[in-house]
C-alpha cells in the first residue's frame, strides 16, 4: 500500500494520494477551519536537466523533496513540481512556511560533475475559505506561483497578494473575486457557469481545474 502511494524517485506522496489525504484533512478542518495551501516549483528545472543530464535533474528533484517534505501532506504532483497542504494554518502561516523552504532551497547546492547545480523554488500560497474545494484551494495557489515565475522566479507569492488580484480583476470571464473573512478570496470559475453566477450573484461555483481522482465531484459551491 505504501508504494502504490508513493512517488518512487522522490518518495513523496505521489498525486493521487497526495488528493486523497488532502481531501482527508480537508474534512476534518471543517468549513470553518483554517488551512494552507503552497504549490512549488524548481525554477528552470529544464536547463538543469539539458545542461547537467537527467541523472543531476533527479538529485535535484530528490534535493528538493527532502527539503519540501519536512512539514505538511506534501506531494510530487509531477515534473519539478510540488504541493503541500498545511491543516491548521492560516495563509500567513502558510507564507511563513514557504519563504523558509525558499531559503533553503537557494541555500542548496547538488553536486554535478562540472560544478555545483544551485537550485532556487517559486512559491504559490493560498488559504481555505468556507465552502472550499481542494481544487479550488490549489488553483488558487497555482494562480500565485504563476506569478512567482512570471516576476522573477525564487519568490514566494500569496494569492490575497495586490497583483493576484488585480489579474482576478482583469479575467472576469475565468476567476471571480469575492469577499470571506474580511479578506478578497478569488474563484475560478468557467465560462459555462457565467450565466449561472450572474443570475445568483450570492453563489458562486468553484470549478476545479486541477486533476483529482475520477470520484470527485465535478464542482461544489459557496454562498457569499
Amino acid at each position: 500500500i505504501r508504494l502504490a502511494e508513493t512517488d518512487p524517485l522522490t518518495g513523496l506522496l505521489n498525486r493521487r494520494a497526495f488528493f486523497a489525504r488532502a481531501q482527508a484533512a480537508a474534512d476534518k478542518v471543517g468549513p470553518h477551519g483554517r488551512m494552507s495551501a503552497i504549490l512549488a516549483d524548481i525554477d528552470h528545472f529544464k536547463r538543469i536537466n539539458d545542461t547537467h543530464g537527467h541523472d543531476v535533474g533527479d538529485t535535484v528533484l530528490q534535493a528538493a523533496a527532502k527539503i519540501l517534505g519536512s512539514e505538511g501532506i506534501v506531494g510530487r504532483l509531477g515534473g519539478e513540481e510540488f504541493a503541500i497542504v498545511l491543516p491548521h494554518k492560516s495563509l500567513e502561516e502558510g507564507e511563513a512556511h514557504a519563504r523558509r523552504l525558499r531559503v533553503l532551497a537557494a541555500d542548496l547546492r547538488v553536486r554535478a560533475a562540472r560544478a555545483p547545480v544551485r537550485m532556487t523554488c517559486s512559491f504559490g500560497v493560498s488559504e481555505w475559505s468556507e465552502g472550499d474545494t481542494i481544487e479550488g484551494l490549489l488553483k488558487r495557489a497555482d494562480i500565485a506561483l504563476y506569478e512567482a515565475k512570471t516576476t522573477g522566479r525564487n519568490r514566494v507569492v500569496s494569492a490575497a497578494s495586490d497583483l493576484v488580484l488585480a489579474r482576478a480583476r482583469e479575467n472576469r470571464s475565468q476567476l471571480v473575486v469575492t469577499r470571506a473573512r474580511g479578506r478578497e478570496v478569488i474563484f475560478w470559475q468557467s465560462p459555462r457557469t457565467m450565466s449561472l453566477a450572474r443570475a445568483s450573484p450570492r453563489r458562486v461555483l468553484l470549478i476545479p481545474t486541477v486533476t483529482y481522482p475520477p470520484s470527485a465531484p465535478a464542482a461544489s459551491a459557496m454562498s457569499i
